[in-house]
């Protein structure tokens, strides 16, 4: 992202509308069939000793002759119907059947604000939570009346349906029955100007009770920070009389415990169902904590783990604004991606730099504002178990989830430019060396690779533990294999590594594609090919065993992160800046052999070398 998103933005009305290429955008295309196996072979070649990757082979010969050749022809003649063939099942199977806490699928981060404008500083809360709605509303706004620049990659469009999901719209816990599962779903009620009206109220938490303004005064036009805190410092003083239920820690514990709590509040009182109503079409959520955490470490670890007394974890957008003003946005995962996310933050990040936080403002006339409502609960003694149930039932992760977010200093994208590498190349080779050096074996890892040139395209897997780049890893901890020859493999290594990222990005890989026929399997009430139950499958990462999850955040100032996939594994996200690479990474404290520190300083080692490699021997790049 650059400054050219604001030219493009103060000449909105010559720019095409956000959503206007949405329904253009070609269909999600199925992979071959004989190209996915291929390539699901490839993935699982380092993972597995040669016997067991000769019965993987032929279970996956078996596969293509056999019930995936059925099957594959099934999933084609879905796609000649629907756009998007993965949409649905992605959405139900992967997040909204997802029946464990949220906490292991949101996504959370700091907001890079505090570095320039708002450092800590104890007392700025509501100077922080009033610029930080602001500037918020006006993205929002900006979506409403479809001024944001469609998103591209060159010339490519890329889908913007994800925007619409970072606003009004909450996941809401139910039980209803898809295909033997349990799932929640989804309430969507962001409107563009010119599909309707849209709620623009905000819902702020405070001392374990919760509260609603609306976003615009009387006459229509958005508030001003100073308006905005006018009205935080009314929630505030009030909230500070009596402490509240703190209702939202209903929304941290296992999915059915609240789908059943919630269907109690709504058979109590009428007032819950208002309330409730309130809390799940409002723009976003904020949420005024006591807490002062010191520094991006703490706002993360914070962010994460911290008690939900004041916070709605089902909400797509929540800000939790500490009171030294630091700040650390959580997300639930299942209507948007994180690149969204980061646009919201670069967003606001560009707009409060040339004003240092203090855009121009109106007097304050209270006249012209609604007036803040209470949002109040009727609870009984169930309801109170329910939320003493859902403590425990989060308690059991954020306690045991352990996490850092570093700064690597040595060099950046601009070194790495120079010598013609492609930086996010760099970081996840970086990270294969890293793991192997730590554990001497290869991990299995997730990269996030973008689908969004395809109608309402996500996400696909890119698998980057591939066998060129662990024989690279290999060489590099050899001290007998020559310079040149380490080189020649890391130039190999990452020469495959944009092979497979391209063909991904262009809806080619192969774990979406599995994923498509073993939902037809599940749909049909047929038995599960051995295929999806040989050991190699979980092994190279398959259902959600990825050792290492990982995500480049971008080349802003943008970092967060997500809990690791599996027990003995890490998430490993970063981005990437001229002259710096900053990476988040988390780990499980009760698996004994992984150290978020430890993995760190092993990145930092393995980038070390690599940089110390190129340098020694430049002439063989």
């Amino acid at each position: 992202m650059s400054s050219k998103l604001f030219d493009k933005l103060n000449n909105a009305d010559q720019q095409e509308r956000t959503f206007s290429r949405d329904d253009t955008l070609p269909s999600l295309p199925v992979p071959d069939l004989e190209r996915t196996l291929d390539k699901y072979l490839s993935s699982v070649r380092p993972h597995v000793a040669e016997k067991e990757y000769h019965r993987t082979e032929f279970l996956a010969r078996q596969f293509a002759s056999g019930i995936g050749k059925q099957l594959h022809q099934q999933l084609l003649a879905k796609a000649r119907k629907e756009k998007n063939w993965l949409e649905t099942w992605w959405e139900n199977f992967v997040y909204l059947a997802f029946r464990e806490p949220l906490v292991l699928s949101n996504f959370a981060g700091p907001g890079p604000y505090m570095h320039h404008t708002f450092p800590a500083r104890s007392g700025s809360q509501l100077e922080v939570a009033s610029a930080i709605c602001f500037f918020t509303l006006e993205f929002w706004q900006a979506l409403r009346e479809e001024k944001w620049p469609v998103d591209t990659a060159g010339e490519t469009a890329f889908a913007m349906h994800q925007y619409r999901g970072a606003f009004n719209t909450c996941r809401i816990p139910e039980k209803s029955q898809w295909l033997s599962f349990p799932k929640d779903r989804l309430r969507r009620e962001f409107r563009t100007a010119q599909e309707g009206p849209c709620p623009d109220h905000i819902v702020v938490m405070c001392n374990g009770r919760a509260f609603c303004f609306r976003g615009q005064n009387k006459d229509g036009q958005l508030l001003t920070p100073d308006e905005i805190r006018h009205l935080l410092e009314q929630i505030k003083t009030e909230a500070k009389r009596s402490a509240g239920p703190g209702i939202g820690v209903l929304t941290g514990g296992h999915r059915d415990n609240w789908a059943e709590a919630r269907e109690h509040l709504l058979a109590l009182d009428r007032r819950n169902e208002r309330s409730l109503d309130a809390i799940e079409t409002s723009a976003f959520c904020m949420a005024l904590s006591d807490l002062e955490p010191a520094d991006e470490n703490e706002v993360i670890r914070v962010g994460m783990t911290d008690s939900l007394r004041d916070r709605w974890q089902d909400k797509s957008l929540s800000f939790n604004i500490y009171a030294n003003g630091l700040v650390c946005t959580d997300c639930d995962h299942s209507p948007f991606d994180a690149m969204v996310l980061v646009a919201l933050s670069f967003f606001q990040e560009h707009r409060m730099l040339p004003c240092k936080g203090k855009p121009y403002s109106r007097p304050v006339d209270p006249s012209q504002l609604f007036a803040v409502q209470e949002l109040t609960f009727t609870i009984d003694s169930k309801i109170e178990a329910a939320m003493q149930l859902a403590v425990s039932q989060r308690h059991k992760y954020t306690s045991d989830l352990d996490m850092l977010t570093q700064r690597f200093t040595g060099f950046g994208k601009s070194w790495l430019k120079a010598q013609q590498f492609h930086p996010d190349v760099f970081c996840q080779l970086a990270l294969q060396l890293a793991y192997y050096r730590t554990y001497n074996r290869p991990g299995c890892t997730y990269e996030t690779a973008t689908t969004r040139k395809f109608y309402h395209g996500r996400t696909e897997t890119m698998r980057s533990c591939t066998p060129e780049a662990v024989e690279w890893a290999q060489s590099m901890l050899n001290t007998s294999v020559p310079d040149a020859e380490k080189l020649q493999k890391l130039k190999h290594a990452a020469g495959t590594h944009m092979k497979l990222m391209g063909e991904a990005q262009n809806g080619l890989g192969c774990d979406r594609h599995l994923l498509g026929l073993y939902m037809l399997c599940l749909e049909q009430g047929l038995a599960i090919p051995e295929l999806y139950q040989d050991p190699s499958w979980t092994k190279s990462g398959g259902s959600g065993n990825f050792v290492l999850s990982t995500s480049c955040t971008g080349y802003t100032a943008c970092i967060g992160g997500v809990t690791p996939m599996c027990h003995h594994g890490y998430g490993a996200f970063y981005r990437i800046g001229d002259h710096e690479i900053q990476f988040f990474v988390s780990d499980w404290k009760s698996y004994p052999e992984t150290n978020s520190r430890k993995f760190f300083n092993s990145i930092v080692q393995s980038m070390e070398d690599m940089k110390a490699l190129m340098v020694r021997a430049p002439s063989h790049l």
